[in-house]
């Protein structure tokens, strides 16, 4: 049975980024609020503007719930608020793509990212749109202010990296995003067996291997798991990382990508080659 967020945004939630959902579940009243100190948002109706005081000044403080008066209780949404506007970022599969009925023409694009203003009420009908991938709150950019002090500086402590005390399996999982590769071989992405600690890595521009998913969003590129990361490294242990930090691509250079395509093209019977995404000439998948 489908949730209610679900059936509002007419099960595209794989589409729509977290933050964003939680702003479209607010009740108009609450995203004014939320537009006091949120630069991607912005209060619609002047009636609506007038009826919510502001509520984040200088002295305001956070409260408990059980510090609330008793008439504040949680409500049901009838629907996605109409009466706010939110700047979003909304990724297209192809950049020749316009869904012209939900983006302006007038709307900044650069190649497949478009930059628009609209309503959270009309939020599942972009989702609904074929070619659009993914659409998230517009954030505000901010430069770097580092802290420049005097003195020398040394390498941190060893122990400040390591563990103590935990037991049993790992409980958490943690997803990087990088531009051009990770070093899965680096002795301290290695557990105690010489095996890498990696779960996958997704080598979006590769086809040496199937695609994560078949939803359209996500079928591209190559996905590596686990056991063909260890394979990689138990057939090349001489290799030891070399060429494969960080600005390196992984899985389309060095002596392990090129393994693990061996070892995929001799457990599974080639493809017929199949056209690019987007067009242009055909390219073979192992």
């Amino acid at each position: 049975m489908q949730s209610k967020s679900e059936r509002l945004f007419r099960g595209q939630l794989d589409k729509l980024q977290p933050k964003l959902r939680m702003i479209a579940n607010g009740t108009d009243a609450v995203n004014a609020v939320r537009a006091e100190l949120s630069a991607a948002m912005r209060v619609e109706e002047e009636v609506l503007l007038e009826a919510a005081p502001p509520c984040r000044g200088q002295g305001a403080v956070p409260i408990k719930r059980s510090e609330m008066p008793r008439s504040v209780v949680r409500g049901k949404l009838p629907g996605l608020p109409s009466k706010v506007a939110v700047n979003v970022f909304v990724q297209l599969e192809d950049p020749a793509a316009r869904p012209g009925d939900v983006i302006a023409g007038t709307d900044a694009q650069r190649r497949d990212l478009v930059i628009t203003t609209m309503s959270p009420n009309d939020i599942p009908r972009l989702l609904a749109q074929k070619d659009v991938a993914w659409v998230e709150i517009g954030e505000t950019l901010k430069a770097p202010r580092p802290t420049i002090a005097g003195g020398s500086v040394a390498a941190p402590s060893p122990s400040l990296r390591k563990f103590s005390g935990a037991s049993g399996p790992p409980k958490v999982l943690i997803g990087i995003v990088d531009v051009e590769g990770f070093d899965f071989s680096h002795p301290d992405f290695l557990d105690g067996n010489g095996r890498t600690r990696w779960a996958a890595i997704w080598d979006q521009g590769g086809n040496a291997r199937p695609a994560p998913s078949t939803n359209a969003a996500h079928a591209y590129g190559a996905e590596f798991l686990k056991p063909h990361l260890d394979a990689a490294i138990k057939a090349c242990p001489a290799a030891g990382g070399e060429g494969m930090g960080s600005g390196t691509p992984v899985a389309r250079g060095g002596r392990f990508a090129r393994h693990a395509r061996r070892e995929h093209r001799r457990r599974k019977p080639r493809r017929l080659p199949e056209r690019c995404p987007g067009g242009g000439a055909h390219r073979p998948r192992a």
